[in-house]
C-alpha cells in the first residue's frame, strides 16, 4: 500500500490529535456575584477540564476548593486561559456558570437546567461573554472577538 493511502487510512481511523486551546473573558452583567469555571464534557480525564462532579471524587470531602472556579462580582470581567486540553472523541469544552458566590458543595446541590446556572459552550481559542439575568434565569451572550487582538 502506498505511503499516501496508508497515512491517510491512519488519520481516518484516529482522527487528529484532538488538543485544543481556550482562552476565555467573562463579564458579569448581573446584580449580584457569579461563580464561574470550566468543565470538559466528555473524553478522557484533565484536571484543568475536570466538571464540579469530577472534581468533588479527587478531593477530601472538607476540600471546598476542589473545583478551580472563580467568583466575579457584579460589573466585573473575569479572564483565563490559554487552557489546553484533548478534546478527541468528541469531548466537549464549557463555561459553567452559577448565581452567587458558590464553593463547590453549594454547586453541586444547583442541577442543568436551574435558573441558576448556564453552561456555555466554548469555541476554541478566543471567547468573549457577557452573562446576565432574563427573566429570573441566568443567560448568555458571546461577543464578537476581533481578530488578531
Amino acid at each position: 500500500m502506498p505511503r499516501v493511502t496508508c497515512a491517510l487510512l491512519l488519520f481516518a481511523l484516529t482522527g487528529c490529535a484532538g488538543t485544543r486551546v481556550y482562552e476565555i473573558a467573562v463579564r458579569n452583567g448581573t446584580p449580584g456575584p457569579i461563580t464561574v469555571g470550566v468543565a470538559k464534557e466528555g473524553g478522557k480525564y484533565e484536571p484543568q477540564w475536570a466538571s464540579p462532579e469530577q472534581a468533588v471524587v479527587r478531593t477530601e470531602s472538607e476540600n471546598e476548593q476542589g473545583w478551580p472556579s472563580t467568583v466575579l462580582p457584579p460589573g466585573k470581567t473575569g479572564y483565563t486561559g490559554p487552557v489546553k486540553g484533548n478534546f478527541s472523541g468528541g469531548a466537549e469544552a464549557t463555561l459553567r456558570v452559577y448565581a452567587g458566590e458558590l464553593q463547590l458543595s453549594d454547586v453541586l446541590a444547583v442541577s442543568r437546567g436551574s435558573p441558576r446556572r448556564v453552561d456555555v459552550p466554548l469555541q476554541p481559542g478566543r471567547n468573549a461573554i457577557i452573562v446576565r439575568e432574563q427573566n429570573g434565569r441566568l443567560a448568555y451572550e458571546h461577543v464578537p472577538v476581533p481578530r488578531g487582538k
